[in-house]
């Protein structure tokens, strides 16, 4: 008889003591999750976990969701994420950590995924534990996805801060408060039909999380043409998530102007940290070379996040 064995988790029917020993695998982020529930408030996905027990004590754990996704004039593709992987300290063992891997591989695999991703952050102290299993597994990788500097905006004082120019006549910078729900429906609109990426969209699932204090929007003869938009991931940190500038109006100064104005409302504020976050994989060339050179050598901490992958078989 095996030392431990690997159980499924029927997710959303989750008995209280079962989700209460299993919650000290997880980060408290991940919590929800056992109880059918995105952390990040998705719907229109399924999470699926399995756990690994010895002599009946849970000892390991693995999280993940699925869900499809669509590109422009293209089929959708079952995608699929994994949340979390761990085994307590006691236990952790290659075997272990190896069997609830392709145990989740194989599940994905049954309900139709195609691709399988995981993501993790360098600086944790498991990030050579997770990097040897998934290279052991197979996995493609890892790559360097994305990188976030932390600043005390008070002290952020770059010289091209106070170098931006004026916006011509005809341009307004204002609240993204204030843009009306005629002008939001038209950027969704261009959002949908693929002119403008998701990447940059300041909607989605954090919509209702918007930051009052410094999200702006810069509007044209009253259309709105650019914006960057902010978010309060905690109560002493804002996130800057979305800067964009239509292409008929790029190369002109304007996303610097919105950039620093923002940085300087919010440097009137008590809010103590700011945080921008570097997608490599995504991002515009020119945003992640202003980034490296205008933003990065007045951080105060950099955090790194790289990436796995792996094709599926399709056994459904």
């Amino acid at each position: 008889m095996p030392e431990f064995h690997i159980q499924t988790l029927e997710i959303g029917s989750l008995d209280p003591a079962t989700i209460h020993t299993y919650e000290k695998l997880a980060e408290p982020k991940f919590h929800p999750c056992f109880y059918g529930k995105d952390h990040l408030g998705r719907r229109h996905i399924k999470i699926v976990g399995l756990g690994a027990l010895w002599k009946n004590k849970p000892i390991g754990l693995i999280l993940a969701y699925h869900e499809t996704i669509y590109s422009r004039g293209q089929k959708g593709i079952r995608h699929a994420e994994i949340y979390s992987l761990n085994v307590n300290e006691d236990h952790r063992d290659q075997k272990i950590v190896s069997a609830l891997l392709s145990k989740m591989e194989t599940l994905l695999s049954t309900e139709g995924c195609q691709i399988a991703t995981f993501k993790y952050q360098c600086e944790k102290p498991d990030a050579s534990f997770l990097e040897k299993t998934f290279q052991d597994m197979r996995w493609e990788g890892p790559r360097l996805l994305t990188m976030k500097y932390s600043y005390i905006v008070k002290i952020f004082d770059p010289p091209w801060l106070t170098r931006v120019r004026p916006v011509a006549p005809d341009f307004t910078i204002i609240s993204w408060l204030k843009i009306q729900k005629t002008e939001k429906d038209r950027i969704k609109l261009k959002i949908i039909k693929g002119e403008i990426s998701d990447f940059v969209s300041p909607f989605g699932i954090e919509e209702g999380k918007i930051e009052p204090i410094n999200s702006l929007g810069l509007l044209y003869k009253d259309k709105v043409v650019g914006w960057m938009v902010t978010h309060r991931i905690t109560t002493d940190t804002i996130r800057y998530s979305a800067l964009f500038i239509e292409k008929e109006f790029q190369y002109r100064g304007y996303s610097i102007r919105l950039l620093a104005d923002s940085i300087n409302l919010h440097k009137q504020s008590d809010v103590k940290w700011a945080l921008f976050e570097l997608n490599l994989i995504d991002a515009e060339r020119s945003w992640v070379h202003f980034v490296k050179k205008r933003l990065a050598p007045y951080a105060q901490s950099i955090a790194y996040t790289k990436q796995f992958w792996r094709q599926l078989e399709h056994n459904k």
